[in-house]
């Protein structure tokens, strides 16, 4: 049952609720006779093609979701990094925060304000999903699961890559950014 939900959960990004629950139904059926492998590739495969139909028609609609997606993301982050400013747990100027020197405090917050931004976000615009059922949120998220992507291979091509950002790029675009923004 916990298959289900997850798989049901998944589809819903891309499709209306009701369609997507007759879809896990079926997979989580099948999967009882050919295994968890083939139920997480059958997944994988069904949500590919379920994002692909949905966005590969509104392609301008898609870039108008995620400029929507990029400004209200913008507008809670700097609301949230404002309030850190205001009252004295983060740099008020970017030229203050170097990463590195500032305290764990601060640190911790910078990170948190990322976290809290995308979660907002997600809430923001998940609560409207598109006509054809697809989370508003969705586009803002495959831009960051690209760039999670891209970046580390852009970082080795140009000669400048470290196993740190490789790390960051890799887990921390992910963990901090799509999937508090997809949770939300």
């Amino acid at each position: 049952m916990h298959k289900a939900l997850i798989a049901e959960e998944l589809l819903a990004l891309f499709t209306d609720r009701g369609r997507a629950a007759a879809i896990a139904g079926d997979l989580t059926e099948e999967a009882g006779a050919k295994g968890t492998a083939w139920f997480a590739a059958a997944l994988a495969n069904v949500a590919g093609a379920l994002f692909f139909c949905a966005f590969a028609g509104a392609r301008g609609h898609t870039l108008r979701l995620l400029g929507k997606g990029l400004l209200v993301w913008c507008a809670l982050y700097m609301g949230v990094r404002i309030i850190g400013a205001l009252s004295g747990v983060a740099p008020r100027y970017a030229a203050d925060a170097d990463f590195a020197a500032l305290d764990l405090g601060a640190q911790l917050y910078l990170a948190g304000a990322l976290i809290v931004a995308a979660l907002l976000a997600g809430a923001v615009l998940g609560a409207r999903a598109t006509a054809n059922g697809v989370n508003a949120a969705v586009p803002l998220a495959m831009l960051w699961l690209t760039t999670a992507v891209v970046a580390p291979v852009w970082d080795l091509a140009a000669g400048t890559a470290t196993w740190y950002c490789t790390i960051l790029y890799l887990t921390g675009l992910p963990l901090c950014y799509v999937l508090p923004l997809l949770t939300g």
